[in-house]
């Protein structure tokens, strides 16, 4: 099985991480359909590429702020080969919700769309500027030893988050051209219809899409950056780590997940987790 599926299902390293980024997009793991046990939020600040999650896809604009769910998949496509910019910051999946109170829900602005939809916002030239420096001075704060500096990077994130949930939903939820290709779309979602189907396979989407099942690979890779079996694998394994979140036992949720043999499923999942299936349900209680 191919090292790339460890790239596909990521675990955040640190509680919050806020980066400036500026490197070729043709080393970067973007480049693949994947997704990270936390929250996200992406900056575009410049180069050429697009922004695609499950059934949506967009050309970015200096000034697009996209917002991620834990779990939910995405990916950045190139146009070019020109580097591109941007700020990425990461939350793990329980920071948000407890910097919230119950005044005041941190996450509600990542939930306004489906998490296979694109949730974005277009800030404005003074609302970039006020981005960036909140930034800047997290990233400072992320890297200093300096006494309180834990202290000034939590309370520079709730600043940030309070901030991008006072974006007015109407006037700066941007609505945008769509331009993933209607036979990618089908193929996501006939995907998400009949994951878990026992007689579910790459030769039976193809034959319901009325497509040769190489023409239809090529076609997805070209999107998505892996091919349609990684993908397939991928979204198993996601929905095998959604339901352990449940609580449900290890074989249950390999079967529910739409696997027929638990030594596969445990290969696959330790191969795109870097981590046994056991060793995650361990991690859930800690």
């Amino acid at each position: 099985m191919p090292s790339e599926f460890r790239k596909i299902l990521l675990t955040l390293g640190t509680d919050i991480d806020c980066q400036y980024k500026d490197a070729s997009i043709s080393v970067d793991y973007t480049m693949t359909f994947h997704n990270h046990d936390g929250y996200e939020i992406f900056l575009m600040l410049e180069g050429n590429a697009c922004f695609y999650t499950e059934t949506s896809a967009k050309e970015m604009k200096r000034g697009d702020l996209f917002f991620i769910l834990p779990h939910a998949f995405h990916h950045v496509h190139p146009l070019d080969d020109a580097p591109y910019c941007r700020v990425v910051i990461n939350f793990r999946s329980h920071i948000i919700p407890g910097f919230s109170s119950g005044q005041t829900d941190l996450d509600s602005i990542f939930n306004r769309v489906a998490p296979t939809e694109i949730n974005f916002v277009h800030l404005d030239s003074e609302e970039l500027a006020h981005f960036l420096s909140l930034t800047r001075a997290m990233e400072d704060a992320q890297h200093s030893s300096a006494f309180g500096s834990d202290i000034l990077l939590e309370a520079l994130s709730k600043q940030l988050l309070v901030k991008i949930n006072q974006y007015n939903p109407n006037s700066n939820i941007s609505h945008f051209r769509q331009i993933m290709p209607a036979l990618i779309n089908e193929t996501f979602a006939y995907i998400e219809n009949h994951l878990t189907e026992d007689t579910f396979s790459v030769q039976q989407l193809a034959d319901a899409l009325h497509h040769n099942s190489s023409y239809l690979n090529r076609c997805f890779k070209k999107i998505a950056g892996i091919s349609l079996q990684q993908y397939i694998l991928a979204k198993k394994i996601a929905l095998s780590q959604e339901y352990l979140r449940k609580g449900y036992r290890l074989c249950e949720a390999c079967y529910a997940a739409g696997f027929h043999n638990y030594s596969n499923f445990s290969r696959t999942f330790s191969l795109q987790t870097g981590m046994s299936p056991k060793q995650y349900q361990l991690s859930l209680r800690n």
